[in-house]
């Protein structure tokens, strides 16, 4: 049977700002706390699908804290690298290393992200060699490669945090020659807007997302949110 992986980045939320277009109107606290719901959710709804979940964590130094927050049975490993594309570049490589014949990867700001999108990621890897989602701001939330098919260069050169970010691999992946796949658009949590949008797409038909929503609506945060302001 084939060996799939989901790897799962995320950020210690005590080591610095977390979400910080976000806490600038909703203030760091809540910006934090507001990220563990991202990651509880993200981790609760992945966590049933068939495949194996890894986590990668940024900044290297804090393990101790990222096991005390998530747990010491959960694998978690350092993310390396100078920026996000060697980062991201590192942790392919180190699961692929352990014998996985596909994996993808996916940020934790997408806390309403069900796991039929990742299944369908691994779906489109048995016809293609890698696969993209596109975010609406212009980056991508996920992105994934066959063993066979991995490609660095898909992570160097790019404009990290520009909206022609997902434009740009996509160009290199297809100037390479591999058969790409494109999942459909999701809305990753970064601004204020993004989380107005967030709420206001929820209609009880997933429960992804659900301890987000419970924390959200409570009266401290509905008056911060509605208010923008910390």
């Amino acid at each position: 049977m084939e060996r799939q992986g989901l790897i799962i980045f995320v950020k210690a939320p005590g080591a610095a700002t977390v979400k910080s277009r976000l806490a600038k109107a909703i203030g760091e606290e809540n910006a934090r706390m507001l990220y563990r719901h991202f990651v509880a959710d993200i981790l609760e709804t992945m966590g049933r699908g068939p495949f194996d979940v890894r986590l990668f964590f940024y900044p290297p130094d804090q393990q101790e804290s990222v096991a005390a927050w998530l747990g010491h049975d959960r694998p978690c490993e350092p993310q390396e690298g100078s920026d996000l594309g060697e980062r991201m570049s590192h942790a392919f490589r180190k699961i692929f290393s352990e014998g996985y014949d596909s994996l993808l990867l996916i940020g934790s700001d997408l806390p309403d992200l069900p796991a039929t999108i990742v299944e369908a990621g691994f779906a489109a890897l048995g016809t293609n060699d890698c696969v993209i989602g596109p975010a609406a701001d212009g980056g991508y939330y996920l992105i994934g490669f066959k063993a066979a098919a991995f490609l660095p260069d898909a992570f160097m050169e790019i404009p990290w945090g520009s909206d022609s970010v997902c434009e740009s691999t996509c160009r290199i992946i297809k100037a390479k020659g591999l058969r790409l796949a494109i999942l459909p658009c999701w809305r990753d949590i970064d601004t204020i807007e993004d989380l107005k949008a967030f709420i206001a797409s929820r209609n009880g038909t997933s429960p992804a997302g659900t301890a987000t929503l419970r924390f959200i609506e409570s009266e401290k945060m509905l008056n911060c949110i509605n208010g923008s302001a910390p």
